[in-house]
């Protein structure tokens, strides 16, 4: 499944002619970031959003490993599965609720983190609801809110850019390695030089920040907004990773 920030992940187990008959809940806020120390415990509050429903909900929620695959789709895996997982740290109270029609009601995601913790930690957490019928059919409907734990003072940033190509007509691959111990969200332009060196086009790379986990490498994709006239050029691209230093790379092309 595709999915940009994920600032709501939502996942729908029904035919698309079904969505629009789903009475949908929303939660708040929809990424949680934490900084806490190692040995140390600290929560947030989630609150679950039912106000423009006339049907009551009941809410399960729980925690499930991300991971971000190279080909820029997600996964979702069992907790504990990955090395940067958060997801067995986590406990909600309560795990499940009813929330009338018309209400809200909060939960409370409370993460203690072990003692020897370096880095970053993640995992999705998923509301779900109980099965609705709709047109005969039994389903589900959840949102997934991203936990982003950072241990206090233990974050390592280090990235390569791993290989840059140019896919005809106007597709340009940009590949990151991040081989650090924390998410990193890369930001930064892409130029395209002509054969005098001088830019004549540039743009931004990664607009919508998507982000690399740690010892992950993600293929990030950016499109010219016009097929470029017959001619020598150069692709330059500058990432910004959060450090004071820029992944440069170029890559020489031939348009025919």
């Amino acid at each position: 499944m595709k999915s940009k920030y994920f600032c709501a992940l939502l996942v729908l187990i029904l035919p698309l002619l079904f969505i629009q008959e789903v009475k949908a809940f929303s939660i708040e806020p929809s990424r949680i970031e934490l900084d806490i120390s190692a040995g140390k415990q600290k929560g947030k509050t989630v609150i679950i959003d039912n106000s423009k429903s006339d049907e009551p909900l009941h809410i399960k929620v729980y925690a499930q490993d991300i991971m971000y695959l190279p080909d820029g789709t997600n996964d979702f895996l069992a907790p504990g599965t990955t090395e940067w997982s958060c997801a067995n740290w986590i406990k909600a109270i309560p795990e499940e609720l009813d929330i009338p029609p018309g209400k809200t009601q909060a939960v409370r995601l409370s993460l203690a983190v072990p003692e020897q913790a370096r880095g970053g930690y993640y995992a999705m957490v998923f509301f779900e609801s109980g099965p609705t019928m709709v047109q005969g059919l039994g389903i589900n409907f959840r949102i997934g809110a991203l936990l982003d734990l950072t241990v206090s003072g233990t974050e390592y940033r280090k990235a390569e850019l791993a290989d840059i190509s140019f896919i005809k007509p106007r597709k340009i691959e940009i590949d990151i390695f991040n081989e650090g111990n924390i998410l990193m969200r890369p930001k930064g332009v892409i130029k395209i030089l002509n054969a005098q060196g001088r830019k004549i086009k540039q743009f931004d790379f990664n607009p919508p920040r998507l982000g690399v986990l740690p010892k992950s490498l993600r293929k990030f994709y950016s499109e010219l907004p016009e097929a470029l006239a017959a001619g020598t050029y150069r692709i330059k691209a500058e990432i910004d990773y959060g450090t004071k230093y820029l992944l440069v790379a170029e890559l020489p092309i031939e348009i025919r």
